[in-house]
């Protein structure tokens, strides 16, 4: 390999890391921005007594998950507290709206694993305890609370696990993110040294249709 060659690929490797670098930073900055500002309006919610709302944008700020971020734990200790209080207050009926938002935060982020699992596991057996001492329907089965609490407890179970095809779709996403990319990178740069853009249409396009079919496939799996 000619020593003339070294500098373009060099140049080509350095641009894929910046704008890859680039990417994950705007998305994170975003879900830390959004994740913010909708648990700052819970918070006012709260402050003015509606539970409802409150709970509702906690499980949004909940929703938009970062590693290692503070809206996040914030916002299911929110929506847990919110829960515990309601039941304690004998308002059942809250309670449970605020569990099952719990329960859908940690869905909406789980892909091949659920980072809130420990949450998840919680809310179902919440949700599962208050909804067997809920009124029945009239001319539903006569069941003890404890039967219904334990189906209903494995029926949430059973829901758990992400649904493949989102997976895959997940997965395709993130490698047409780095294909794009790659492919960016590599003809982003031209013989001479200089940018390229025209040659470098095609990795763009593919790495945004890969990131669209990510996000789209993250909030499904």
């Amino acid at each position: 390999m000619s020593q003339r060659r070294w500098p373009r690929i060099v140049a080509r490797i350095s641009l894929v890391i910046a704008v890859v670098s680039a990417v994950a930073a705007m998305l994170t900055m975003h879900a830390l921005v959004e994740g913010q500002r909708e648990l700052r309006a819970s918070g006012t919610s709260l402050a003015a007594g509606d539970l409802e709302q409150a709970v509702i944008r906690a499980r949004r700020a909940a929703s938009w998950y970062v590693p290692g971020a503070a809206h996040v734990p914030s916002a299911y200790e929110r929506m847990m507290g919110v829960a515990r209080v309601a039941e304690g207050r004998g308002d059942p009926k809250t309670a449970l709206f605020a569990w099952q938002a719990v329960r859908s935060a940690a869905l909406s982020t789980r892909w091949v694993t659920v980072p809130h699992a420990k949450e998840l596991a919680i809310a179902n057996a919440s949700i599962a305890r208050l909804s067997s001492k809920m009124p029945r329907p009239q001319g539903a089965a006569e069941r003890s609370d404890i039967e219904t609490e334990r189906d209903t407890l494995a029926r949430l179970s059973r829901q758990e696990h992400p649904f493949v095809p989102w997976v895959i779709v997940l997965l395709v996403g993130f490698g047409m993110i780095a294909g794009g990319m790659t492919q960016f990178g590599l003809r982003a740069v031209g013989p001479d040294g200089a940018l390229a853009w025209k040659r470098a249409q095609i990795g763009l396009i593919v790495a945004g249709v890969g990131a669209a079919a990510w996000i789209v496939a993250l909030w499904q799996a």
